[in-house]
C-alpha cells in the first residue's frame, strides 16, 4: 500500500510537469493502461486547447475518457487501436465531438480468427465516422470494414490498407474512390486491388504494393490498371513477373511523371530484358530506381548496358536489396565505376 502511495505521488507529480498553464500540446496519445483522471487537473482545458493529434486504445476506462472528451473538439487526427475484447462502446464519443476530422487510423489490434468477435464495435465504429465522411482525406485501416464506410469518403485523398494475408477484401471491388491520390497497401489481394485502380479517375500519384503473392494474369491485370488509371503517377512499388515485362514497359510509356520505381521480383526473373526497357522507354522524370531480390547475372553486363544507355540523362539513385553475397564486390566497383563517370548520383546496399 505504501509502495502505490509513493507511485502515485510520484505519478502527480510527473504529469504536473508537463501538464500547467505554461504548456500547450498539440498531439496526444494515451498509452495502454493510463488511467489518470486528467478531468482534474485544472489547467487541463488550456494545455490541449490546440490539440489536433489523439491517438487512443479502444478498451480506455471512463475515467480517461470523460476528461479526454472535454478537450478533444479541436482533434483532426484520430488513431484507434480496436482491441480483442473489453473495447469500451463510449469511446465512440471521441469521434462524434471534433469538429471535423481530416486523418483516421483504425488499427485492429488482433489476430484473424478473433476478427469476427469485434465485428459489432467496428460495425458502430465506423457508422459514427459517417459525420466526417466530407472532410476525411487520409484513412488507414487494417482489416477490411464492416460496413460500405469506404465508398462514403468521396473527397479522400490518401488510402492505406495495412492487412495480412487470410482477408479478402471484397469490398474493394467496384469502390470508387474519385480524388485518391495516394494508395499503400500490404497483403491485399491484387485483384481487389486492380479493380479499385480501374474505378479511380487518374489522380493517382503514388501506388506503394506490399507483400502479396499472385499468378501472372493479375500481374498484369494490375499493370494493365496502372498505364491506363494513372497518367500522374510519381511513385510506383510493384512486384513484377517476368512474362509481363512487356505489358509493364507500357507504365514507362503512359506515365511521364514517374521519378520512383521499385521493383520487386522473383529468384527466377532475369533481368536483362527489364534493363532494356527502362534504357529505353523510362520517361525523362524518372531517375530513382530500387531493385528487390533481382539476382544479376555473370559479369553484370545487363546492368552494365543499362548504365551505359544511361549516359547524358539525370544522374540516377540505385538500390539494390540483395541476398547473393558472391557477386557483391563486383556490384560494387561497378557502381563506383559510374558513380565517378556521373551516371549514378547516390546508391544504397541492402542485403534482404
Amino acid at each position: 500500500m505504501f509502495e502505490y502511495h509513493k507511485i502515485s505521488i510520484i505519478q502527480n507529480e510527473l504529469i504536473k510537469l508537463f501538464i500547467n498553464e505554461h504548456t500547450k500540446f498539440t498531439h496526444l496519445y494515451v498509452p495502454q493502461g493510463f488511467d489518470y483522471q486528467i478531468s482534474l487537473i485544472p489547467e487541463v482545458k488550456q494545455c490541449f486547447s490546440e490539440i489536433v493529434f489523439l491517438g487512443c486504445n479502444a478498451d480506455m476506462n471512463n475515467n480517461v475518457l470523460t476528461g479526454l472528451a472535454e478537450i478533444c473538439e479541436s482533434i483532426r487526427e484520430f488513431e484507434i487501436y480496436v482491441k480483442e475484447k473489453n473495447n469500451n462502446y463510449e469511446v465512440i464519443k471521441l469521434i462524434d465531438i471534433p469538429k471535423k476530422l481530416t486523418n483516421v487510423h483504425i488499427h485492429n489490434d488482433y489476430y484473424y480468427f478473433s476478427y469476427t468477435f469485434n465485428l459489432q464495435y467496428n460495425k458502430i465504429l465506423e457508422n459514427s465516422l459517417r459525420k466526417h465522411s466530407q472532410s476525411i482525406q487520409h484513412f488507414k485501416i487494417s482489416a477490411p470494414p464492416v460496413t460500405n464506410i469506404l465508398s462514403s469518403f468521396e473527397n479522400l485523398k490518401e488510402l492505406e490498407l495495412d492487412s495480412n494475408y487470410h482477408f479478402s477484401w471484397d469490398c474493394l471491388e467496384n469502390l470508387s474512390l474519385p480524388f485518391l491520390q495516394i494508395l499503400k497497401t500490404r497483403a491485399i489481394p491484387v485483384e481487389k486491388l486492380a479493380s479499385l485502380i480501374e474505378n479511380t479517375s487518374g489522380h493517382l500519384t503514388k501506388i506503394n504494393i506490399d507483400y502479396v503473392f499472385y499468378e501472372e494474369i493479375d500481374n498484369k491485370r494490375i499493370i494493365q490498371a496502372i498505364y491506363q488509371k494513372c497518367p500522374k503517377l510519381e511513385y510506383l512499388k510493384i512486384i513484377l513477373m517476368r512474362n509481363n515485362i512487356k505489358e509493364f514497359e507500357k507504365v514507362l510509356i503512359n506515365c511521364k511523371y514517374l521519378d520512383e520505381l521499385f521493383i520487386s521480383v522473383n529468384n527466377l526473373f532475369d533481368p536483362r530484358e527489364l534493363f532494356e526497357i527502362l534504357a529505353k522507354s523510362s520517361p525523362a522524370s524518372l531517375f530513382k530506381f530500387k531493385f528487390s531480390n533481382l539476382s544479376i547475372p555473370d559479369k553484370l553486363e545487363s546492368l552494365k548496358q543499362f548504365l551505359d544507355n544511361w549516359k547524358g540523362r539525370h544522374p540516377m539513385f540505385l538500390q539494390f536489396n540483395y541476398r547473393d553475397i558472391k557477386e557483391y564486390s563486383a556490384l560494387m566497383r561497378l557502381i563506383k565505376k559510374y558513380k565517378a563517370l556521373g551516371v549514378i548520383k547516390k546508391y544504397n546496399m541492402h542485403f534482404d
